[in-house]
C-alpha cells in the first residue's frame, strides 16, 4: 500500500497526511520537517479497502502469485505539495518549514499500473482535498486538540513505548499477561 490516510475508528496521526491535517486543525500550521521534496502517494483508507475487496472477489487466475501496488498516480506528490493542498483546504492554516531542513530520502514514487490493468473497471473515489475535509470534520467531532496529535491514543509507536515501559508487553511485543497465564497452566 502507499501512504494511507482518512478517518477510522482507530484514527492515527503517525500517517503523514493525517498528521498534516491534525496539525492544521489544532495549531493552524503544517510543519515540514524535511525540505518537502520527497514524494508520497496518499491513498484514502476507503479506496484501499475497496481495492482489497476487488482482489479478494477476483477469480484466482487474475491474482494468483501477483503483487499489486495500490494508489493513485495523479496523487503522487511532493510532501510540500500535499501540505499546500492541506492549507488550501483547511481555512486559516499555513505551512511552516523547519530551518535548514534536510532532504527526506524516503521517496514513495510507485508504479500502480498492474492493478489498474488487471482491474480496468476499478475507480478510486477519494481525492486528497475531499479526504482532508473528511478528516477535518472527524477531528472536529472528536474535539481533537493539539495535545492529541502526539498522544499514544493516536500514535502507534507511542502506544508501544507505553506498553513496554509499563511492562504490559514483553520486548518481543507479546502480551505479558497471556504469557504468564500460559505458564501458569503448565
Amino acid at each position: 500500500n502507499t501512504t494511507v490516510y482518512g478517518g477510522s475508528p482507530n484514527f492515527r496521526t503517525d500517517l503523514v497526511l493525517n498528521r498534516m491535517i491534525s496539525c492544521a486543525v489544532t495549531t493552524g500550521k503544517v510543519v515540514l520537517t524535511s525540505d518537502g521534496n520527497a514524494y508520497r502517494a496518499p491513498l484514502h483508507i476507503q479506496d484501499l479497502c475497496q481495492a482489497f475487496l476487488t482482489v479478494l472477489r477476483a477469480n484466482t487466475h487474475l491474482v494468483h502469485k501477483q503483487i499489486f501496488n495500490i494508489g493513485v498516480d495523479e496523487e503522487t506528490l511532493r510532501l510540500k505539495d500535499i501540505a499546500q493542498t492541506v492549507v488550501d483546504t483547511i481555512p486559516g492554516s499555513t505551512i511552516e518549514t523547519v530551518p535548514h531542513a534536510a532532504p527526506d530520502a524516503r521517496d514513495h514514487y510507485v508504479d500502480f499500473s498492474r492493478f489498474l490493468r488487471r482491474f480496468p473497471d476499478f475507480r478510486y473515489k477519494w481525492r486528497i482535498p475531499n479526504g482532508v475535509r473528511e478528516v477535518g470534520r472527524l477531528l472536529e467531532e472528536l474535539r481533537f486538540e493539539q495535545g492529541d496529535v502526539d498522544s499514544r491514543k493516536y500514535v502507534r509507536l507511542n502506544q508501544l513505548k507505553y506498553l513496554l515501559d509499563s511492562s504490559k508487553i514483553l520486548p518481543n511485543l507479546r502480551w505479558r499477561n497471556k504469557i504468564l497465564k500460559a505458564q501458569e497452566v503448565h
